[in-house]
C-alpha cells in the first residue's frame, strides 16, 4: 500500500528533507519502506538457526554422483542434499562450472557513501529518490546513505575508487546542497549479480531438476530477495508457484554483450 500519493512543493520537499536545495516539486509516496541489510541479513540467519539451521561459512562445491548432484562439500565437510539452492552472487558461474551450466551474469561493483550529521535527528527523513538512478535514505540517529554507483565491467574488483566516491558525491550535492558538511563516515562497497537483461535468474537448473538458481538480481536484490527466497524454496519442495517463472527461467536466451546496456 503506498499510502496516499501527493504532490508536493519546493518549501514541502524541504520541510521533509531539510538539506534538500531548490526543486520544482516533488512527489511524495508515504507508504515507501526502507530496509537496512545488515538487519535483514542478521535475522534471517538468526530465524533460520532458530528453526534447526546450521549456518557453515567457507569455500563451497557441489558434489556429483553418476551426474547427479547430492549435495555441498564446504570446507571438506559434506552435506547430502535432496536439492540444493544456488544463491552464489556474482560467484554463481564458479559454482555451476562443473555442471556445464553458465548464465548471464556478471559482477556489476557499486560504491556507497555513508554520511552522518551530528545532534541532527535524519531517522523521519523519507527515501530520496528520481536523480539520474542514485537515491538517498536515511535511518537513525543521524545517518544518510547516498548511492549507489552503478558500474559494469568492474569484474570481481572491489575497491572503493576516487571517481566512484566522487560521482556519489557529486550526484548527493547537487540535489541535497546542505549535506556539503555532513561527516564522511564510511563508503562501502559491493558486487552485485547483475544478469544481461535485467532480470533474476530463478528456476532450476537445465538438466539438474535438484539444483534451483537464484541470481541476477542486480541492485534489486534487497527488493526481490526474500520473495526469490520463497520461490527456491517452494521448488526444492515440489511445492506450486503461484508466480510465472517463465521470463526469469534459467535457461533463457540473452546476449551476453547486453550486459553492457543493462541497468
Amino acid at each position: 500500500n503506498l499510502g496516499d500519493v501527493t504532490m508536493i512543493d519546493d518549501a514541502g520537499a524541504r520541510a521533509m528533507f531539510p538539506p534538500l536545495g531548490t526543486i520544482v516539486a516533488g512527489i511524495h509516496v508515504p507508504g515507501a519502506a526502507r530496509v537496512d541489510g545488515d538487519f535483514l541479513r542478521t535475522s534471517l540467519v538468526a530465524g533460520a538457526e532458530h528453526f534447526g539451521a546450521r549456518i557453515v561459512s567457507g569455500s563451497a562445491r557441489l558434489l556429483m554422483d553418476r551426474g547427479s548432484v547430492t549435495g555441498v562439500e564446504v570446507e571438506e565437510e559434506a552435506f547430502a542434499a535432496d536439492a540444493v539452492i544456488v544463491t552464489t552472487g556474482a560467484w554463481t558461474n564458479q559454482l555451476l562450472a562443473p555442471l556445464g551450466v553458465s548464465l548471464a551474469v556478471e559482477p556489476q561493483r557499486g560504491q556507497i557513501l555513508h554520511l552522518s550529521l551530528p545532534r541532527v535527528d535524519t531517522s523521519p527523513w523519507p527515501i530520496l529518490g528520481g536523480f539520474s538512478d542514485q537515491y538517498m535514505l536515511t535511518f537513525g540517529p543521524n545517518r544518510i546513505v547516498a548511492g549507489a554507483t552503478r558500474e559494469h565491467g568492474s569484474g570481481f574488483d572491489s575497491r572503493m575508487t576516487a571517481g566512484g566516491v566522487k560521482s556519489v558525491v557529486d550526484q548527493a550535492l547537487k540535489v541535497a546542497p546542505g549535506l556539503t558538511e555532513a561527516t564522511v563516515d564510511e563508503v562501502r562497497v559491493g558486487l552485485r549479480p547483475l544478469s544481461a537483461d535485467g532480470l533474476p535468474f530463478l528456476g532450476r537448473a537445465p538438466g539438474f531438476e535438484n539444483v534451483i538458481i537464484a541470481t541476477g538480481h542486480g541492485p534489486t536484490g534487497l527488493q526481490l530477495g526474500p520473495y526469490s527466497g520463497l520461490v527456491a524454496a517452494q521448488l526444492a519442495h515440489s511445492q506450486a508457484v503461484e508466480a510465472d517463472l517463465a521470463p526469469f527461467a534459467v535457461d533463457r536466451t540473452i546476449a551476453r554483450n547486453a550486459l553492457k546496456g543493462a541497468a
